[in-house]
Protein backbone atom coordinates (compact mmCIF):
# COMPACT_ATOMS: atom_id res chain seq x y z
CA UNK A 1 0.00 0.00 0.00
CA UNK A 2 2.88 2.37 0.75
CA UNK A 3 4.23 2.00 -2.81
CA UNK A 4 0.90 3.16 -4.19
CA UNK A 5 0.68 6.18 -1.91
CA UNK A 6 4.33 7.05 -2.58
CA UNK A 7 3.73 6.84 -6.34
CA UNK A 8 0.61 8.97 -6.02
CA UNK A 9 2.51 11.54 -3.97
CA UNK A 10 5.33 11.66 -6.51
CA UNK A 11 2.83 11.99 -9.35
CA UNK A 12 1.07 14.85 -7.57
CA UNK A 13 4.38 16.65 -6.97
CA UNK A 14 5.36 16.28 -10.64
CA UNK A 15 1.93 17.50 -11.73
CA UNK A 16 2.23 20.57 -9.52
CA UNK A 17 5.74 21.23 -10.80
CA UNK A 18 4.63 20.98 -14.44
CA UNK A 19 1.63 23.20 -13.73
CA UNK A 20 3.89 25.88 -12.27
CA UNK A 21 6.24 25.62 -15.24
CA UNK A 22 3.31 26.01 -17.64
CA UNK A 23 2.02 29.03 -15.72
CA UNK A 24 5.46 30.63 -15.79
CA UNK A 25 5.80 29.97 -19.52
CA UNK A 26 2.37 31.46 -20.28
CA UNK A 27 3.09 34.51 -18.11
CA UNK A 28 6.43 35.05 -19.86
CA UNK A 29 4.81 34.78 -23.28
CA UNK A 30 2.01 37.16 -22.30
CA UNK A 31 4.59 39.59 -20.93
CA UNK A 32 6.67 39.50 -24.12
CA UNK A 33 3.74 39.77 -26.52
CA UNK A 34 1.96 42.46 -24.50
CA UNK A 35 5.10 44.58 -24.40
CA UNK A 36 5.41 44.38 -28.17
CA UNK A 37 1.72 45.12 -28.65
CA UNK A 38 1.85 47.95 -26.12
CA UNK A 39 4.74 49.60 -27.96
CA UNK A 40 2.87 49.29 -31.26
CA UNK A 41 -0.25 50.81 -29.72
CA UNK A 42 1.79 53.69 -28.32
CA UNK A 43 3.14 54.33 -31.83
CA UNK A 44 -0.48 54.61 -33.04
CA UNK A 45 -1.09 57.13 -30.24
CA UNK A 46 1.75 59.20 -31.68
CA UNK A 47 0.08 58.96 -35.10
CA UNK A 48 -3.14 60.27 -33.53
CA UNK A 49 -1.20 63.18 -32.05
CA UNK A 50 0.11 64.03 -35.51
CA UNK A 51 -3.45 63.95 -36.83
CA UNK A 52 -4.51 66.18 -33.92
CA UNK A 53 -1.80 68.70 -34.86
CA UNK A 54 -2.89 68.71 -38.49
CA UNK A 55 -6.51 69.25 -37.48
CA UNK A 56 -5.46 72.19 -35.31
CA UNK A 57 -3.55 73.69 -38.23
CA UNK A 58 -6.72 73.38 -40.31
CA UNK A 59 -8.66 75.02 -37.43
CA UNK A 60 -10.92 71.99 -36.96
CA UNK A 61 -10.79 72.25 -33.20
CA UNK A 62 -13.60 69.87 -32.21
CA UNK A 63 -12.07 67.01 -34.19
CA UNK A 64 -8.61 67.96 -32.88
CA UNK A 65 -9.92 67.76 -29.32
CA UNK A 66 -11.43 64.35 -29.99
CA UNK A 67 -8.17 63.12 -31.54
CA UNK A 68 -6.28 64.45 -28.51
CA UNK A 69 -8.54 62.61 -26.06
CA UNK A 70 -8.35 59.44 -28.12
CA UNK A 71 -4.56 59.64 -28.33
CA UNK A 72 -4.31 59.97 -24.55
CA UNK A 73 -6.53 56.91 -24.00
CA UNK A 74 -4.68 54.86 -26.59
CA UNK A 75 -1.34 55.87 -25.06
CA UNK A 76 -2.56 54.91 -21.58
CA UNK A 77 -3.67 51.51 -22.81
CA UNK A 78 -0.37 50.99 -24.66
CA UNK A 79 1.56 51.96 -21.53
CA UNK A 80 -0.50 49.55 -19.45
CA UNK A 81 0.26 46.70 -21.86
CA UNK A 82 3.96 47.43 -22.21
CA UNK A 83 4.65 48.13 -18.53
CA UNK A 84 2.53 45.44 -16.84
CA UNK A 85 3.98 42.01 -16.16
CA UNK A 86 2.43 38.92 -17.69
CA UNK A 87 1.22 37.82 -14.26
CA UNK A 88 -0.43 41.20 -13.67
CA UNK A 89 -2.16 41.10 -17.06
CA UNK A 90 -3.45 37.57 -16.45
CA UNK A 91 -4.66 38.57 -12.97
CA UNK A 92 -6.44 41.62 -14.41
CA UNK A 93 -8.05 39.49 -17.12
CA UNK A 94 -9.17 37.00 -14.50
CA UNK A 95 -10.66 39.78 -12.36
CA UNK A 96 -12.45 41.26 -15.38
CA UNK A 97 -13.83 37.86 -16.37
CA UNK A 98 -15.20 37.35 -12.86
CA UNK A 99 -16.81 40.81 -12.78
CA UNK A 100 -18.09 40.80 -16.38
CA UNK A 101 -18.57 37.21 -17.56
CA UNK A 102 -20.94 38.24 -20.35
CA UNK A 103 -18.43 40.72 -21.74
CA UNK A 104 -15.83 37.97 -21.90
CA UNK A 105 -18.31 35.60 -23.53
CA UNK A 106 -19.23 38.27 -26.10
CA UNK A 107 -15.54 38.89 -26.83
CA UNK A 108 -15.02 35.15 -27.30
CA UNK A 109 -18.02 34.98 -29.63
CA UNK A 110 -16.78 37.96 -31.66
CA UNK A 111 -13.30 36.42 -31.92
CA UNK A 112 -14.81 33.09 -32.97
CA UNK A 113 -16.91 34.74 -35.67
CA UNK A 114 -13.93 36.72 -36.95
CA UNK A 115 -11.79 33.58 -37.10
CA UNK A 116 -14.53 31.59 -38.84
CA UNK A 117 -14.98 34.32 -41.46
CA UNK A 118 -11.24 34.41 -42.02
CA UNK A 119 -11.10 30.64 -42.43
CA UNK A 120 -14.05 30.73 -44.83
CA UNK A 121 -12.42 33.45 -46.93
CA UNK A 122 -9.10 31.62 -47.06
CA UNK A 123 -10.93 28.39 -47.83
CA UNK A 124 -12.46 29.92 -50.96
CA UNK A 125 -9.04 31.14 -52.06
CA UNK A 126 -7.50 27.69 -51.48
CA UNK A 127 -10.35 26.10 -53.41
CA UNK A 128 -9.81 28.43 -56.37
CA UNK A 129 -6.08 27.65 -56.37
CA UNK A 130 -6.74 23.92 -56.20
CA UNK A 131 -9.63 23.72 -58.68
CA UNK A 132 -9.09 26.97 -60.56
CA UNK A 133 -10.67 25.85 -63.81
CA UNK A 134 -13.93 24.75 -62.14
CA UNK A 135 -16.71 27.10 -61.12
CA UNK A 136 -17.84 25.15 -58.08
CA UNK A 137 -17.55 21.85 -56.30
CA UNK A 138 -20.49 20.45 -58.25
CA UNK A 139 -18.79 21.31 -61.56
CA UNK A 140 -15.56 19.64 -60.37
CA UNK A 141 -17.48 16.54 -59.27
CA UNK A 142 -18.98 16.20 -62.74
CA UNK A 143 -15.55 15.54 -64.24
Amino acid sequence: MSDTSETASTLQEKTEELTEQAKSFVAAQVDQQSTTLGNTIRERANDLRAIRDQLRELNILSAASLADQLSMRVDQFGSYLSESSGDQLLDDLDDFARRQPWALAAAGLAAGLAISRSIKASSAARYRRRYGKYESYHDAAAY
